[in-house]
C-alpha cells in the first residue's frame, strides 16, 4: 500500500491474481444438466475433493474445448476458492484504494502471457518455477488444456539448479497425459519461467532428456517497454504482468 502510495497510483486499474494455495483448479465430467444448473450440480460434485468446506467456496467455470478428451466426454475446469481468503485480498485491493477489474488465476495469467511472448501456433507449455513447486500449463490457441501443479526440490536462489529428473519426469507425465487422454500433438516447445530461472540453468542433458525445445521464457519480448529492465526482475514479475495482460484477452 505505501508503494502504491509512493507511486500515485491510486484509482488504478487492477487485476488480482489468486495466490495457488487459495483456490483448486479441478477437472471433471461436465454433468447433464440445464446451464441454470449447472453451477449447483458442480459444487455437489466437486465437494469431497476439496480441502476446505464446500459451503466457503466461490465457483466459477470454464469448458475445455471440444475433442479434447478421447472419450467423447465433455470436460470443464472448476475453479473452487476460499470466500475468506479472497475476501481479504479484495479488501487488500480496496485499502490500497485501486480500481478491482477481475479475479483471476495463475493459469489464466501465464496463458496471457504465452500469446503475448510466444509465437507458436500449435501446442507450447509453460512451466512456472517457484521454491519448491512447478506449474505446468498445456496451451492449444489460447486455451487451456492441461494444468499440473507438482512439488520441486528447487529453492529458487540465483545459484540453485534446476532438479533435472524431477522436472523430466513431470515434464513426461504430463506429455503422455496430453497426447494418449487428451488426443492433443505434444508441444515443440517448452518455455520455462520463474524466481531466478535463467538460460544457463537450462542444460544440454535437461533438453536432450526432453521430446520438446526447452527454453526460456523471452518476457521483454511481448511487451513494449520505456526502459530496459533486467530478465531476473520480468522472471520475477511473471504473473504480474500476465494479469496486466488480461485487457487484451478474454478471459
Amino acid at each position: 500500500i505505501e508503494r502504491i502510495e509512493q507511486l500515485s497510483l491510486q484509482g488504478s486499474r487492477c487485476n488480482l491474481v489468486l495466490p495457488v494455495d487459495h483456490y483448486q483448479l479441478l477437472l471433471v465430467e461436465s454433468p447433464n444438466v440445464p446451464e441454470e444448473e449447472l453451477r449447483d450440480a458442480l459444487r455437489w460434485k466437486i465437494r469431497d475433493m476439496l480441502s476446505f468446506p464446500v459451503e466457503n467456496a466461490l465457483i466459477d467455470v470454464f469448458s475445455l474445448p471440444k475433442g479434447s478428451n478421447r472419450g467423447g466426454r465433455q470436460m470443464l475446469y472448476v475453479v473452487a476458492a476460499e470466500e475468506p481468503k479472497v475476501k481479504t485480498l479484495i479488501s487488500l485491493v480496496e485499502s490500497a484504494q485501486l480500481k478491482l477489474e477481475s479475479i483471476d488465476i495463475m493459469e489464466m495469467a501465464l496463458r496471457n502471457l504465452a500469446d503475448a511472448s510466444a509465437d507458436d501456433q500449435r501446442s507450447l507449455a509453460i512451466l512456472r518455477v517457484l521454491p519448491g513447486q512447478g506449474m505446468l500449463t498445456l496451451l492449444r490457441a489460447g486455451q487451456l488444456y492441461l494444468s499440473r501443479q507438482f512439488d520441486m526440490t528447487y529453492n529458487g536462489g540465483l545459484f540453485d539448479e534446476l532438479p533435472e529428473e524431477q522436472l523430466v519426469l513431470e515434464l513426461q507425465r504430463s506429455l503422455d497425459y496430453y497426447e494418449r487422454q487428451m488426443g492433443q500433438i505434444p508441444p515443440s516447445n517448452i518455455y520455462l519461467c520463474g524466481e531466478n530461472v535463467s538460460a544457463d540453468k537450462v542444460t544440454d542433458s535437461l533438453n536432450a532428456s526432453i521430446a520438446a525445445d526447452l527454453s526460456v521464457l523471452s518476457i521483454g519480448s511481448g511487451l513494449t517497454l520505456t526502459e530496459a529492465i533486467d530478465d531476473s526482475i520480468l522472471q520475477a514479475c511473471a504473473t504480474a504482468i500476465g494479469a496486466a495482460l488480461r485487457s487484451s484477452k478474454a478471459a
